[in-house]
């Protein structure tokens, strides 16, 4: 489970792996976290070595890069 203490890893992580247009802010990052919490995870071994953050959306409606996710 992704804690507020692991955020500056996240985004180490997320710098390193992809290219600069698909940045996102710690905001945005957080508000999909907000959104769905459960489905939202981290892996440490034993330091943190990668993410996913998983939230619902409509098929047809996918949330673009950079928009923060409404509450």
């Amino acid at each position: 489970v992704i804690t507020t203490a692991d955020w500056p890893a996240i985004d180490r992580m997320q710098r390193a792996c992809f290219p600069p247009s698909a940045i996102e802010s710690s905001a945005v990052l957080q508000s999909l976290w907000h959104h769905a919490p459960e489905t939202c995870l981290i892996a440490e071994a034993p330091d943190p070595a990668g993410y996913v953050l998983a939230h619902p959306w409509a098929d047809d409606d996918l949330p673009p890069l950079q928009a923060e996710l409404p509450g």
